[in-house]
């Protein structure tokens, strides 16, 4: 009786230390599968900070001044001070010298969706964000669905895009930008030994579970605690483009594709397409060569997408 009343004193005394995650939607992301993790939610209360595209002045100083100093532990991505707010060199200096912090790389890879991709500058804005390059093509050089969609438009590049993609992320897991330190957590390797296998990106920027639970795994690593993995769990799987045939031809990739989804609402292929009609219908034409052209410079199976 009196053992188990000092274990239970003890475990009071014990105080949860205080955590903090930080970067773009991946952060987020990678909030709910830790805090779903018994080891690490028992040992760790972990802060969401907004996400850096969404922070305003006036947080950014109050998570400096406020937050910051009271963390044991800080989790981030890192983002550059180069034409940019809100960077993470500033960010470290205000933590404690005893705090810990976890680097993990910004997720990105084109490998699955080559010709899915932002609108250019000088377009609108998609409500789907993003913008399906090849259907443009359909539509603007008036080719059947199957010709512009289907066939193989992407056999010559193959090679070019997957050492891109492999040397674009390598080169974002390997710069390290002023006041800051190397990454930790890295997911080129996974992604050159799995990506035939597995689908690892719903979207260019939204990993799969398989990615995040190898981050989240990782953390866990660092800080010695037990993770169980949870493949079911989908945080970035409100939106789903397709992976084309093209694609899955040029790269032999074996595994079957999710359901089409836009703001978390399963779509059919046609509708998809559809989608995209519509938004290429506000278009002028010469506002989508020009687009090309410019994601051509370092992308050049984009030049397939001229008319």
């Amino acid at each position: 009786m009196i053992k188990s009343l000092v274990r239970g004193s003890w475990k009071q005394l014990r105080r949860k230390r205080t955590a903090a995650i930080y970067g773009a939607c991946h952060a987020v992301a990678l909030h709910k599968i830790l805090n779903n993790q018994p080891a690490f939610a028992e040992r760790y209360d972990l802060i969401c900070l907004p996400p850096n595209f969404a922070l305003t002045d006036s947080q950014f100083s109050h998570i400096c001044e406020n937050v910051l100093p009271k963390l044991d532990l800080f989790l981030y991505q890192p983002v550059s001070g180069e034409g940019r707010h809100f960077a993470t060199a500033p960010m470290l200096n205000a933590l404690r010298r005893c705090a810990k912090s976890i680097r993990f790389s910004y997720m990105h890879c084109e490998l699955y969706h080559p010709f899915s991709n932002y609108p250019s500058d000088s377009m609108p804005g998609y409500h789907g964000d993003y913008i399906d390059y090849a259907v443009g093509k359909m539509f603007f050089a008036r080719l059947p669905l199957d010709e512009a969609y289907s066939r193989d438009l992407l056999i010559p590049y193959s090679d070019d895009i997957l050492r891109w993609n492999l040397r674009e992320i390598r080169y974002r897991e390997n710069r390290v930008f002023a006041g800051d330190r190397p990454i930790d957590i890295k997911i080129a390797d996974l992604i050159e030994r799995r990506f035939k296998k597995d689908r690892l990106f719903f979207t260019m920027n939204h990993p799969t579970s398989i990615i995040l639970n190898h981050v989240a795994r990782a953390i866990c690593s660092e800080l010695g605690l037990e993770y169980t993995e949870n493949i079911e769990e989908e945080p970035l799987g409100s939106i789903v483009v397709p992976v084309p045939s093209f694609t899955r031809k040029a790269f032999g990739m074996q595994f079957a594709d999710d359901p089409l989804r836009m703001s978390s609402v399963e779509i059919s292929f046609d509708e998809y397409v559809r989608q995209q009609i519509e938004y290429f219908k506000t278009i002028d034409p010469s506002i989508f060569l020009t687009a090309i052209k410019e994601l051509a410079r370092n992308r050049p199976w984009f030049e397939r997408m001229a008319f």
